[in-house]
C-alpha cells in the first residue's frame, strides 16, 4: 500500500504559500541599523516574508547598503549571541587567554526583536520573553529601547560555533 497525499495542520491560520513552503508574515527576521554620512542611525525591520522575497530574488538577506539610509552598521537577528559592557580589547584578550568564565559573565542571546525594542537575555536562561518577565530576572535582562539606545551600547556581536570557540 502506498502512500498518496499527506495532510499536516499547524494550528497557524495566517500562514502563506510561498511555493516551496509557508511564511508566517508578521514574524520579524532581523533589525537592520544603517548608518548615514552624518552618523544618524536608521533602523529598518526586516519581516520574514522580506526575508523570503529578497532569497527568490537571489539576494543577500541582509543587504549590506540601503539607498536611502547608508551603509549598514549592525544587523540584530533572534538567537544572536552579544557581549555587553566588555571593550573590544579587552574581549580579544579573553578569547586569547581562554578566560571563558569572564565572557560567560558578559555574554546575552538575543530572545526577541521589533521595531525599536531588542530583548537580550543571559545566554544561560532558558525560557521565553514572556516566562523570564514572570520570573522577574530583570538583572539578566538587558532591554534596548531605541536606536539611539543601540547607538550608545557598547554591545559587540559575536559568534559561536558547535565547540565553543568566539569569533568577532
Amino acid at each position: 500500500m502506498f502512500v498518496k497525499s499527506v495532510r499536516c495542520k499547524t494550528g497557524l491560520s495566517d500562514l502563506w504559500d510561498a511555493n516551496r513552503g509557508f511564511v508566517k508574515p508578521g514574524n520579524n527576521h532581523h533589525i537592520a541599523i544603517y548608518e548615514n554620512e552624518k552618523g544618524e542611525l536608521t533602523e529598518v525591520c526586516v519581516t520574514m516574508w522580506e526575508a523570503f522575497e529578497r532569497v527568490q530574488q537571489g539576494l543577500s538577506i541582509i543587504a549590506g547598503t540601503h539607498p536611502e539610509f547608508g551603509t549598514l552598521k549592525i544587523s540584530i537577528q533572534q538567537n544572536e549571541m552579544f557581549v555587553f559592557d566588555l571593550t573590544e580589547e579587552e574581549l580579544n584578550d579573553a578569547i586569547k587567554t581562554n578566560n571563558i568564565k569572564l565572557i560567560s559573565n558578559h555574554l546575552y542571546k538575543t530572545q526577541s526583536v521589533s521595531e525599536g525594542y531588542y530583548w537580550f537575555t543571559k545566554h544561560l536562561a532558558a525560557g521565553s520573553i514572556s516566562d523570564l518577565k514572570k520570573k522577574t530576572i530583570e538583572m539578566e535582562m538587558k532591554n534596548l529601547f531605541s536606536i539611539r539606545s543601540c547607538s550608545k551600547m557598547n554591545g559587540i556581536k559575536i559568534s559561536v560555533d558547535r565547540l565553543g570557540n568566539i569569533k568577532i
